[in-house]
């Protein structure tokens, strides 16, 4: 598995200290499952203002796999919400619950790293 930097989040909302730890929090709580839903909030912390979105699929390309669009954004703001983002490749789909695990890790890492640079993160390859 590979996570790499992408562009800038275009109008990223950048969180104060306590919105981090809000949003920390709940990428702690993603489950492998949350990876692959369809369209909705996947994790919300309304006393925080935080919340994780899947906001859909990406179109495949003869060179890109569908991949899997999350966000922690923040809520009750118009616009400019975002403050993290990673596509997940269904490449990365498994049964397998060891390395499930793994992909949760790797996709909280983008988040993170997203969260600390403002920049999308891709989290691709394959599972053994």
């Amino acid at each position: 598995m590979t996570v790499t930097a992408g562009a800038a989040i275009r109008g990223r909302y950048v969180a104060n200290a306590g919105e981090r730890a809000v949003a920390q929090a709940l990428m702690t709580q993603l489950q492998y499952d949350d990876l692959w839903r369809g369209s909705g909030t996947v994790r919300n912390d309304r006393a925080g203002g935080m919340r994780i979105d899947m906001q859909g699929t990406t179109t495949a390309t003869p060179t890109t796999p569908v991949q899997h669009n999350l966000q922690v954004q923040k809520n009750g703001v118009s616009g400019n919400s975002t403050v993290a983002h990673a596509n997940v490749s269904v490449t990365l789909q498994t049964t397998d619950p060891m390395n499930q695990r793994g992909v949760v890790n790797k996709v909280i890492s983008a988040l993170n790293q997203s969260m600390d640079t403002g920049h999308s993160y891709t989290v691709t390859g394959s599972i053994p």
